[in-house]
């Protein structure tokens, strides 16, 4: 059933009963969906992080590449990074729709169990949103609230001499939608790589337990390629970065399908961006214990650079001349599709 059959409210009973029944066995939400705003509870100590994400169909996905539920899990994941990068974690997400009034109905209740998938997967729970009616295809946007305990890890917090490290590795996302445009048969390697693209993870875990080290002084998530996302630590923090390219970790597989395809996967690791692993500094002193409690959590880490005085990021032995991260207003980046 179209949307213009079923109408604005026969789509919003269909799409709040399964989220205000999980949000109802949440004792800290005093309101749920299917009120003027929700209500929730904060516990003594804990401080409120906010942050939200906007998904344009064609920009940031394709319905050729994406099913619904891709499409929903994926933007809660966005949002659920973000916190996870302040050593949050995300309990509520309020979803806003701008859909086409032939969409099925029944692809919007599928893109809200995506999401609602990706909320249970980390703790949270979906409790409001809003619809509108588009005229330019699907948008999506997720507000995602969440809380500390304590100060979060910010990203003016880089100091000169700190060290530079990413957390897990980097370029399958990037890999992900370079098969996705390629078409054709691919390996299972490669069918790993996709999926990566199609339904990243946040590190909830790995930033919680930065913020509680206290040994991470700047932290950000990679949505953006360690070179836009390396630029904004640089500009908060007042420090130039220094990005090791050689060091940069490669996910498995990355480097043979950029072979098939033409590519670099050196390029994909440092500037495709969204996979939501965290770019941190820390003093040198306390890189080995860093290192070691992320290991301990099955999280490995790699020291990717430094920090130093002055301004910028500069990107050693890529070879790739005056690269950066994802721009939105570029006219070509490597998320668009």
């Amino acid at each position: 059933m179209r949307l213009e059959e079923i109408g604005e409210f026969g789509l919003i009973r269909r799409l709040t009963e399964s989220s205000a029944r999980v949000a109802a066995l949440r004792p800290e939400v005093a309101v749920g969906p299917g009120d003027d705003a929700a209500v929730v509870r904060l516990e003594p100590g804990e401080r409120l992080v906010a942050t939200t994400d906007i998904l344009l169909e064609e920009v940031h996905f394709s319905w050729k590449w994406f099913t619904p539920e891709e499409i929903g899990y994926r933007a809660g994941v966005v949002n659920i990074s973000d916190v996870a990068a302040m050593g949050g974690q995300a309990r509520w997400l309020l979803v806003s729709l701008g859909l086409p009034r032939d969409m099925e109905a029944e692809a919007v209740e599928r893109l809200q169990t995506g999401l609602a998938e990706a909320a249970q997967e980390y703790g949270a729970c979906v409790v409001g949103g809003d619809l509108s009616a588009s005229r330019s295809g699907l948008v999506v946007v997720v507000v995602g609230l969440g809380v500390v305990k304590g100060a979060p890890v910010l990203r003016s917090g880089a100091l000169s001499g700190d060290a530079l490290l990413v957390t897990g590795a980097l370029g399958a996302s990037a890999a992900g939608l370079a098969i996705a445009r390629a078409g054709g048969p691919m390996s299972s390697e490669e069918e790993q790589l996709l999926r990566r693209h199609r339904r990243p993870r946040a590190r909830v875990q790995e930033g919680m337990l930065l913020r509680e080290s206290g040994l991470a002084h700047a932290m950000i998530d990679v949505s953006d390629g360690i070179a836009g996302d390396a630029a904004r630590i640089a500009e908060a923090s007042g420090v130039r970065v220094i990005v090791d390219g050689n060091a940069v970790p490669i996910v498995a597989g990355v480097e043979e399908t950029a072979q098939r395809l033409e590519a670099r996967a050196v390029e994909w690791a440092l500037t495709g961006g969204e996979d939501f692993e965290l770019l941190l500094t820390a003093a040198p002193q306390d890189v080995d214990r860093l290192r070691e409690l992320l290991g301990e959590a099955g999280c490995p880490s790699t020291v990717v650079g430094r920090c130093e005085r002055g301004s910028g990021v500069e990107v050693l032995g890529a070879d790739l001349g005056g690269v950066r991260g994802w721009d939105q207003f570029a006219s070509e980046g490597p998320d668009a599709v």
